[in-house]
């Protein structure tokens, strides 16, 4: 009579969400709050506190983002997700372009220089899978297959479970971006989308996440949240998610965001643009640099911002005066894939979430052809 082999039960990170030591991707279609849905994950985990009303079990609650996107905007989403929720631990911020696809080099770079830092992260946030590609082809399979190694050996080597944010294919409703080895070698998929654009600061917008697959848990439900706006003193805003509060009005479900990518490199200008002013974009500069860009033409010029505007991606403020939509200022907007990172040198910036104005530590690399370079805090 043979014997029945008694596997173990799955030990879970967050509860019935993310397992320890699995590898997941969360995606969606531009702004559909991907972003500050991993940052809120990192929060809650660093706090032991419950993500989305799944309690989180971390044995310990380091947690590394590595954050390729975002750039200036940073610091806002830091502090509106502690205006919302309180002062949380310090969550790791690694802010370079890494290759973590193509040999493992920055990998190694990575471990070692979370190591030197004293922590022992129970997740890492990879933040975007296209920003971390290395140059290589989404809808490649072995290119595909090569990320997800370098991802498990990521996990292998710290311990920790992995996130990677990711980004929807053509067609937003239906599976993430690229070849389908990425969905076969790992743990579980979380699908976001946009419900609700929040707003003003006492209308909050609202976003669903669907479990689609969870290799060793219960799939195919999702869970609502809330978006909050949070408006600082010097005019910028930032977003921060939550848990909608009992009896708390909702707004409609909205259609999935898909712009041309006429519309979407228009957006881009005017966020360079908004950025370079300090925070306020002018319709004939905006128009002018499109239009010096061959992105449209005078013709085709009016449907294009036309387009942005039904979207809620830009917002009149009078006279000339343009913003960018709340979902779409601090949003994770991407649509080409990343650039060889050509080597780990220079700076790389771990940073300490606790304070309002991130305290950077400098993570210098050895100017040296050496495959594995040591890397050490100042």
């Amino acid at each position: 009579m043979g014997h029945e082999i008694e596997l173990p039960d799955t030990k879970w990170l967050v509860d019935n969400l993310i397992p320890v030591k699995s590898i997941g991707v969360l995606y969606g279609a531009p702004g559909t709050f991907k972003t500050f849905l991993a940052m809120h994950i990192a929060d809650m985990l660093a706090s032991r506190r419950p993500v989305l009303g799944h309690a989180s079990e971390p044995d310990n609650p380091d947690v590394v983002y590595v954050a390729t996107e975002g750039g200036h905007n940073l610091r806002y989403r830091i502090d509106a997700a502690r205006r919302v929720h309180g002062d949380t631990p310090s969550v790791g911020f690694v802010r370079q372009m890494l290759d973590l696809r193509s040999n493992m080099t920055d990998c190694d770079a990575l471990v070692e220089a979370i190591s030197a830092k004293g922590l022992r992260p129970c997740l890492i946030v990879v933040d975007t899978l296209a920003k971390t590609f290395g140059g290589g082809n989404e809808n490649d399979g072995q290119d595909m297959a090569a990320f997800g190694h370098v991802m498990s050996m990521l996990r292998e080597k710290t311990g920790s479970a992995v996130l990677v944010i990711h980004h929807s294919g053509k067609d937003p409703t239906k599976n993430e971006r690229g070849s389908s080895n990425l969905r076969g070698d790992i743990d579980y998929v979380f699908r976001t989308k946009r419900t609700a654009s929040p707003l003003d600061t006492s209308s909050p917008g609202g976003g669903n996440i669907l479990v689609q697959k969870q290799r060793d848990g219960q799939d195919d439900y999702s869970m609502d949240y809330a978006v909050e706006l949070v408006k600082f003193e010097d005019g910028e805003s930032s977003l921060a998610i939550r848990e909608w509060k009992d009896g708390e009005a909702r707004g409609v479900e909205l259609a999935e965001v898909k712009l041309s990518v006429a519309a979407h490199a228009a957006l881009e200008i005017l966020r360079g643009q908004i950025s370079e002013a300090g925070g306020e974009g002018r319709s004939d500069v905006w128009k002018r640099g499109v239009l010096l860009r061959d992105i449209c033409t005078e013709d085709t010029w009016p449907g294009v911002r036309k387009e942005l505007k039904l979207a809620g991606a830009i917002l009149t403020l009078g006279g000339k005066k343009l913003a960018i939509g709340a979902s779409f200022a601090v949003s994770d907007f991407e649509n080409t894939q990343s650039t060889p990172n050509p080597q780990l040198g220079g700076q790389q910036v771990v940073e300490n979430k606790h304070c309002s104005k991130p305290q950077s530590t400098l993570i210098h690399t050895q100017s040296t052809p050496n495959p594995h370079p040591r890397i050490g805090v100042d």
